[in-house]
């Protein structure tokens, strides 16, 4: 899928959406003090965006025409608070996207929800002009993207963009997460599948020796001190899943680098039974590993993105990140 029509479709499936401490100090030419983003720094270009108008709400933007650049630059127009993101961490964002050739948008969000966008900071995301300005991003700030005709729309023309055209992304940064849980590790229970950790928060499933388990397990291996979930909250998290009776995984974050973090409504139809059940009424900031024996490992299917095994337990491990709404 092009780059800038699977934006769109971003928005139209964040729509349904309703909705750190410290204040960063800007230096002179844009950046984050103390951060310095590695794939898209500060530049001329990205200096000229003019952006008018409070946060959430769509602002008018202004700058030189052609905009033209050979490397994506970004640079903050609003200064927010909390620690600049990182590797791995995600955020959810309202976004206004012009042509830098002629100064017209492209496409722009609703401005109404949580964020019309949500990505990743890892290598490989979708949205490649996104993902790289996000570097150093803070939660409520507002940061101007010039991205080349590569990271905008991966070199194709699409209504009115020009195979070589530059791209202009203002992103209004609504709400940031982290790479992975960030709660205390708990001990685990003999008898379960053990769990070991990779540097980025790529967990490894190790099952345990002897009958494939027909009972329903919850275990919490780290322990969060956030807000609970509830039916119907719409969750940010990461997760890696495997089937039991051949022992592979068949849906996980960490397709890509630092893993994607996705978004679950845990009131959706597509979402297995027994991994609803077990992240309903977990704190943010938890890490769950579930066991779910094939009669709850379920779903009617009709909104479902991944086919899971059938006849087999399946176990999940999952990081909750956040509460979208």
């Amino acid at each position: 899928m092009r780059k800038t029509t699977a934006l769109l479709a971003a928005f139209a499936i964040l729509a349904g959406l309703t909705a750190c401490t410290g204040t960063s100090t800007l230096v002179k030419d844009g950046s984050v003090a103390g951060c310095t983003p590695s794939a898209a720094p500060s530049g001329a270009a990205s200096e000229s965006v003019k952006a008018s108008g409070v946060l959430k709400k769509a602002p008018k933007v202004s700058f030189p025409t052609p905009l033209h650049v050979t490397k994506t630059q970004t640079s903050v127009l609003v200064s927010g608070k909390g620690k600049p993101m990182t590797a791995g961490e995600s955020a959810f964002y309202d976004l206004t996207i012009l042509n830098g050739r002629t100064g017209k948008v492209v496409a722009k969000g609703n401005y109404d929800t949580v964020g019309d966008g949500f990505s990743t900071i890892a290598k490989g995301a979708a949205f490649d002009a996104v993902t790289k300005g996000l570097e150093c991003a803070q939660g409520n700030s507002r940061i101007a993207i010039v991205a080349t005709s590569k990271d905008g729309h991966d070199d194709k023309p699409y209504q009115g963009i020009r195979k070589s055209d530059s791209l202009v992304f203002v992103l209004d940064v609504t709400k940031s997460f982290p790479a992975q849980a960030t709660g205390f590790n708990r001990l685990p229970l003999n008898g379960l599948p053990s769990v070991v950790t990779t540097k980025t928060g790529q967990p490894g499933i190790q099952l345990p020796a002897g009958k494939e388990p027909t009972t329903y397990t919850k275990e919490l291996l780290r322990q969060g001190t956030g807000p609970k979930t509830k039916k119907d909250s719409f969750i940010v998290a990461k997760y890696t899943a495997i089937s039991w009776k051949d022992q592979t995984v068949f849906d996980s974050s960490w397709t890509i680098g630092e893993g994607q973090a996705k978004v679950i409504g845990l009131g959706n139809a597509g979402v297995v039974a027994g991994l609803r059940a077990g992240l309903i009424g977990q704190k943010v900031g938890s890490r769950v590993l579930l066991v779910v024996p094939p009669k709850l490992a379920v779903s009617d299917g009709s909104d479902q993105t991944v086919t899971v095994p059938t006849g087999t337990t399946l176990v999940y491990v999952v990081d909750i990140l956040g509460i979208a709404q």
